[in-house]
């Protein structure tokens, strides 16, 4: 009994060492990171001090500049007054220009041009009109056609034209940096790129170009691997493509890609067919390529690349035959083809393809035949009256696309004609302000 209970004793005289040890060292801790605190307020107040010192000298020589200044008769007071006015006003206008609303209001207000400019201008006042951009974008712009090089009266042109949706007109834009003819134009996160074609001096280009609509100005992107004219693009998942055409009169099979976010061209698995004057569309992620010439015949030949797996394959032809210079489009899921030219003759046959039952389709034939042709689709509010009620003036309206196909050789060549998929009929609208053929358009939205 008397051995448990000295047992006991030394356990508890041992706990209570144990305890008192643990509490000096967490002390010993404290006192050690109070001091190292201590020490770096003292080095702060030092730092402040040595601050102040050198603020207080500099705002005396600031005074002596200013009172020589004065004395010299290149200051006044007044200048000094409006210097301090204007860099307050400064940081005012930096300050309201952070708050995305006001951004907004100022940008809808100024135009989309305008803003886009100050905002790519000002790295501190323009950053509240840069997140504003998509929304005055928006706002300001309806889906709209952009159309591009080509070729008038035997020339390659420079010129690019908007065609506004809302008003039907056409607009000018900023000249191309490269004037051509025979190339591709495909738009993709809403801007325009232009591809390859035939220079003013004859000889194959591999020279992409991009349009910006935010900033109303062109850009160089890098250079397709190849030079070569008479080739079909489209865009999908982030990638411009770019197939076949010809080079120094070889026709190509040629398939590269471009990738938007990285700025670098990648080489594709070549067509099947080689092929030029062929038109490229994308649907469903998927990407097709229609009709063409081979060097020797016009080509009724379909044929769809995935992206995914990186194969082709070779679909049902046109049911109208073979024809190169055509314009495609897709639209709800189907691929349309329109014009192009068979033995020499201009066509105004058009039709439709249906990826999921595979079969072509005959539409009701364009107003005017023609061939080197481009067709774009706006996605668009339509007024249905049939919504009418009686009594009422309004109207409802539906957005669903509409095809337009411009230009080309053809009687008309600066006309504009709209295809409704939903009533299956044509209409002209506006004409070019510039009569060209053989020019490339596409849409923005």
């Amino acid at each position: 009994m008397a051995s448990s209970k000295l047992s006991s004793q030394m356990l508890e005289t041992r706990v209570e060492s144990l305890c008192g040890e643990e509490l000096r060292r967490y002390r010993d801790e404290l006192r050690a990171e109070l001091g190292a605190q201590q020490r770096e307020q003292q080095e702060l107040r030092r730092q402040q001090a040595a601050w102040s010192k050198d603020l207080q000298e500099l705002q005396e020589d600031l005074q002596v500049v200013c009172d020589g200044l004065r004395r010299a008769g290149v200051l006044t007071p007044k200048d000094l007054w409006d210097s301090r006015k204007a860099r307050r006003g400064a940081e005012l206008l930096k300050a309201a220009f952070q708050m995305t609303d006001i951004a907004a209001a100022v940008g809808h207000f100024a135009g989309p041009v305008a803003a886009g400019s100050l905002g790519a201008s000002s790295p501190s006042h323009g950053a509240g009109i840069r997140d504003a951009l998509p929304s005055i974008l928006s706002r300001c712009w309806a889906p709209d056609l952009y159309v591009c090089g080509g070729q008038a009266y035997g020339t390659r042109s420079v010129p690019a034209e908007r065609f506004d949706t809302d008003t039907q007109r056409w607009l000018p834009l900023p000249p191309m940096p490269t004037a051509r003819s025979w190339c591709a134009a495909v738009t993709c996160a809403g801007k325009l790129y232009v591809l390859g074609g035939r220079s003013a001096c004859g000889s194959d280009l591999s020279t992409v170009e991009c349009y910006n609509p935010a900033v109303c100005r062109w850009e160089l992107l890098a250079a397709m691997p190849s030079s070569r004219e008479a080739c079909a693009a489209t865009s999908s998942g982030g990638f411009l493509f770019a197939f076949g055409g010809s080079r120094s009169g070889k026709v190509l099979c040629d398939a590269e890609a471009y990738d938007l976010l990285l700025g670098t061209w990648q080489v594709l698995p070549p067509m099947p067919t080689p092929r030029s004057w062929c038109a490229a569309v994308a649907a469903r992620g998927l990407i097709y390529v229609v009709g063409g010439d081979d060097g020797g015949q016009n080509l009724a030949t379909l044929e769809c690349y995935n992206p995914a797996t990186r194969f082709w394959e070779r679909l049902p032809a046109m049911s109208t035959g073979g024809r190169e210079a055509c314009a495609a489009v897709s639209a709800g899921g189907f691929l349309y083809v329109f014009g192009g030219s068979r033995g020499g003759e201009d066509l105004a046959t058009a039709e439709r393809f249906d990826p999921s039952s595979k079969r072509w389709v005959h539409l009701l034939s364009m107003p005017v035949a023609r061939a080197y042709c481009t067709a774009v689709a706006v996605d668009l509010a339509v007024l249905n009256a049939a919504d009418a009620t009686e009594g009422s003036p309004s109207v409802r309206s539906q957005r669903r696309p509409l095809l337009y196909v411009l230009g080309g050789r053809s009687s008309r060549a600066a006309t504009a004609e709209r295809y409704d998929p939903v009533t299956g009929l044509w209409e002209v609208v506006s004409a070019l302000t510039i009569g060209s053929s053989q020019y490339r358009a596409s849409s923005y939205s």
